[in-house]
């Protein structure tokens, strides 16, 4: 998870195969972003 300023600004999902990183995933999107920042119930960051 990226933060700026006290806001959650963007989440990373790695894939990992053998040790190495083989996929990287970014959601940036504010909509998709909700349940990260506490806003509107609970969700993965509000705890």
């Amino acid at each position: 998870m990226a933060r700026w300023e006290g806001a959650t600004v963007a989440v990373y999902a790695f894939d990992v195969v053998d040790d190495r990183i083989k996929s990287i995933w970014a959601v940036r999107n504010p909509e998709k972003l909700r349940p990260w920042t506490g806003i509107g119930g609970e969700g993965a960051g509000s705890g």
